[in-house]
């Protein structure tokens, strides 16, 4: 923490220095570098990691399936990616150190510091939305599971006993797997919210309740219609929108107009710093 404070009070100081100094000159090569960053780490790191709500808003004339399919992709990669980068910037780190008691603004140091938060930030996110992924997963098959029981006994159909509905109806052992791992994620995050009320609370009474509540929690298993109050950290929102399409549907996604027009209506932060990343990586790819 005192490392990360130092680096804040370091880049104001670059920030605010007067334009054709050292540090100026500096300032402007670091967020040159920050400019090149990858989107979709950018987009990780803004991935709420205290739980709630991520509210995905997308143009509708693109499929939910496609935009859910997409971001499994980046969540899944991310946690390889980011967790090999940590690794490499922290080494990258300790032969830095002692560069940190000369007077010099030390750029490598906090970028590297920046890097090693960056990739840290970025992991964690990949983690909650990958969990995120599972609760909405086994919501789905739930449901489809229920609709499969209604329809045999609507029908009188018996599914082969090698078919997939049967193995889902009957309860396969992947499928039990697969629930189960989402349970514990579920338990996970009661424990978690659990710890952080118990640490917030000072009375003498309450500490009482903290030595009972650590002890061993049994397996919490939810209701039939758990899926719908299940909470793995995060809680996905799939929202079309008919505005957004009508906005870039034939243009430039680019064009400072229609960014204008975007941020004003859906109040996005940073939108163009997104975009012009966005923008360099798309053609990084091309060349």
């Amino acid at each position: 923490m005192q490392l990360y404070n130092k680096f804040l009070v370091e880049w104001k100081k670059l920030e605010q220095a007067k334009p054709g100094t050292l540090k100026n000159r500096s300032y402007k090569f670091v967020r040159h570098i920050l400019s090149r960053e990858d989107p979709r780490e950018s987009f990780l790191k803004s991935v709420p990691t205290d739980g709630g709500l991520l509210d995905l808003t997308y143009p509708d004339m693109y499929p939910e399936r496609l935009v859910r399919r997409r971001l499994r992709l980046i969540a899944r990669q991310g946690k390889g990616y980011h967790r090999r980068g940590l690794m490499l910037w922290s080494l990258l780190f300790i032969p830095q150190m002692p560069l940190m008691l000369t007077p010099l603004p030390n750029i490598t140091v906090y970028y590297t510091l920046y890097r090693i938060w960056s990739h840290s930030r970025a992991l964690k996110g990949s983690f909650v939305l990958d969990h995120g992924f599972k609760a909405w997963d086994a919501k789905q098959l739930d449901q489809f599971r229920e609709r499969l029981i209604d329809f045999q006994q609507s029908t009188g159909v018996v599914f082969a006993k090698d078919s997939w509905a049967h193995r889902l109806v009957s309860g396969d052992r992947s499928y039990i797997q697969f629930f189960n791992e989402t349970i514990i994620l579920h338990n996970k995050r009661r424990l978690e919210k659990k710890l952080s009320e118990m640490l917030q609370k000072r009375s003498a009474a309450e500490e009482e309740e903290y030595g009972q509540a650590m002890q061993p929690v049994e397996d919490y298993w939810p209701p039939s219609n758990h899926f719908e109050i299940l909470d793995t950290g995060l809680h996905l929102y799939f929202a079309p929108s008919s505005e957004l399409t009508s906005m870039i549907q034939g243009k430039d996604c680019f064009d400072e107009s229609v960014l204008c027009r975007i941020q004003e209506h859906f109040e996005v932060d940073n939108l163009r710093e997104n975009l012009a990343r966005a923008k360099l990586y798309l053609k990084r790819l091309k060349e």
